[in-house]
C-alpha cells in the first residue's frame, strides 16, 4: 500500500565522522587557550639562546642570559600593558 515505516538510522560511519567532528572543535577550542602562553615562552628561550650563543665562554654569561630572559619576561608584559591601556 504505501511507504515503508522502517525508521531511518544513521549508519556508523557518520556517527564515527560526528566523533571526530565534535573532537576537532574541542582541540581548537582548548588550543586557543594554550597558543599564547605557548608562544610567549618560545620567544623567552629563543632570547636565552641568541644570548647564550653571543655571551658563551665569556666571564659572567650566567647572569648575563638570567638577565636576558628577565628582561624578555618584562617586555613581554609591558607589551601587555599597553595593549591592555
Amino acid at each position: 500500500m504505501g511507504k515503508d515505516s522502517k525508521t531511518y538510522r544513521k549508519p556508523t560511519l557518520d556517527k564515527d565522522l560526528d566523533k571526530f567532528g565534535y573532537m576537532e572543535e574541542a582541540t581548537t577550542v582548548l588550543g586557543r587557550g594554550i597558543a599564547a602562553p605557548g608562544l610567549a615562552l618560545l620567544f623567552v628561550v629563543v632570547c636565552a639562546f641568541v644570548a647564550a650563543g653571543y655571551v658563551t665562554g665569556q666571564s659572567g654569561a650566567a647572569v648575563t642570559v638570567a638577565a636576558v630572559v628577565i628582561g624578555a619576561y618584562m617586555a613581554l608584559n609591558i607589551g601587555a600593558n599597553d595593549v591592555a591601556n
